[in-house]
């Protein structure tokens, strides 16, 4: 009965699980974020994902995924992945990943990639060999004469990554060499696996959701698929650093994850949905941190060297040395604010002494307002009246006030007058002020 089902499977896997070498989507945690992981690309399974992300990581890594296919027993998708980052501004990885059916057909990938950061420590360009080998273990069974054996091809992949602190882009271009293996020589052309070019980035909002988005374009697609472009996207929200919840869009199918992390050790499961032929459940176990670069470990701060207290002295001696400091405290507390009495005082002095010039000056003014109104008040001349002399003139109020002026009025008006004892009635006399 197991022979019976897996020749059943022998000739529907092969289109089933074909497009495992081009879409496995290797680790519980990039499907769970819908396969949108090329501008991620910061685990173990960059080998597979984008080279250039073992450039920009560091220490060692390792990922193992588990997948149970479809309900269906005995049929899965396997993949490890080891990465090592921080030597020469250069990282390395290996990827292995198996899809089939135990015993009758499977499908394996062997990754071999690596990274370099250029121009800074951001940007980093990569590259991996892929080296794929079909067989298919069930068709020995019947002796099929035609059946050529295991056939293995390779492939290459380029990619780039620029990674800032909160935001990243990538791209890579995969299965360069597009290899055919051919398992059936009555077969005339082998099944190619098909390049395919991706780009996708990454937003990290306030440091606990990250966002991506990914686009995909392949030279060819399987029938099955609509069109050779494809989007997907994808969510990770972390919370306390230990628990995450994913969410995406791979294509026109929804998918779900969720990881816990305990120090170096991080556990992620996924499930990704599908109406053909039915859905995906994925479970990865990674380390992280693991072998630092010997500058990360000397960057790490040392401890602070260990000293011993000195033994506690006297409780009196203690006592008295507070009481001498708040008496010190104190005294220098007295003498500012005397110093500050002091100047204080001599302001206030220097105020009153400015009132009082303010007052006197104010009644020198007042004085000088009246004096002027009373000289715009006081004739400039006068018409000498009969009887008068200049003694008389000078002594009126309105002129001088004092006979003893006199002489001002005549040595203003000696062109009239040629003897003071002698003036004339109706003569006009200009007062001199």
């Amino acid at each position: 009965m197991r022979f019976l089902a897996g020749a059943v499977l022998v000739v529907i896997l092969p289109g089933i699980l074909w497009a495992g070498f081009t879409s496995m989507e290797e680790g519980a945690r990039a499907t769970g974020m819908g396969g949108a992981f090329v501008g991620v690309a910061d685990d173990a399974t960059a080998v597979f994902w984008n080279p250039a992300g073992h450039a920009l990581g560091e220490g060692f890594k390792m990922t193992a995924m588990r997948t149970r296919l479809f309900s269906v027993s005995g049929l899965s998708e396997d993949c490890i992945a080891l990465s090592y980052s921080g030597w020469q501004k250069a990282g390395f990885g290996f990827g292995w990943t198996r899809a089939g059916v135990e015993d009758v057909y499977s499908e394996d990938a062997f990754v071999v990639g690596t990274g370099r950061k250029l121009f800074s420590d951001r940007f980093s360009i990569g590259g991996a060999l892929r080296i794929y080998r079909v067989s298919a273990p069930g068709y020995d069974y019947y002796n099929d004469p035609n059946f050529n054996g295991p056939g293995t091809g390779h492939a290459f992949d380029v990619g780039f990554l620029y990674r800032a602190p909160r935001w990243s882009l990538g791209c890579v271009m995969r299965n360069m060499g597009e290899p055919e293996i051919n398992l059936i020589s009555t077969t005339e052309d082998g099944d190619p696996i098909f390049s395919e070019f991706r780009v996708g980035g990454s937003y990290t909002f306030r440091d606990a959701m990250l966002i991506t988005g990914e686009v995909r374009r392949a030279r060819d697609v399987p029938d099955y698929y609509e069109d050779k472009l494809s989007y997907y996207l994808g969510t990770e929200i972390w919370f306390f650093d230990a628990f995450a919840l994913r969410t995406g869009l791979n294509r026109n199918r929804a998918a779900a994850g969720v990881g816990l992390r305990i120090s170096k050790l991080t556990v992620d499961a996924a499930l990704l949905s599908g109406r053909r032929p039915g859905n995906k459940y994925r479970l990865s176990v990674s380390l992280d941190g693991l072998l630092m670069p010997k500058r990360e470990r000397e960057a790490k701060p040392k401890p602070a060297p260990v000293v011993k207290p000195p033994p506690a002295p006297d409780e009196c001696e203690v006592l008295a040395r507070k009481y001498d400091e708040a008496v010190a405290a104190l005294e220098l507390s007295q003498t500012r604010l005397e110093e500050e009495s002091r100047i204080a005082a001599d302001l206030k002095a220097k105020i009153t002494r400015i009132d009082t010039e303010l007052l006197e000056l104010g009644d020198e003014t007042v004085r000088l307002e009246r004096e002027l109104e009373e000289a715009m008040r006081l004739p400039s001349t006068w018409t000498v009246r009969k009887g008068e002399c200049l003694w008389w003139i000078s002594g009126y109020e309105q002129i001088y006030n004092n006979p003893l002026e006199w002489p001002r009025i005549y040595e203003a008006n000696r062109d009239q007058i040629k003897d003071p004892d002698l003036i004339y009635p109706d003569q006009v006399l200009r007062i001199p002020r």
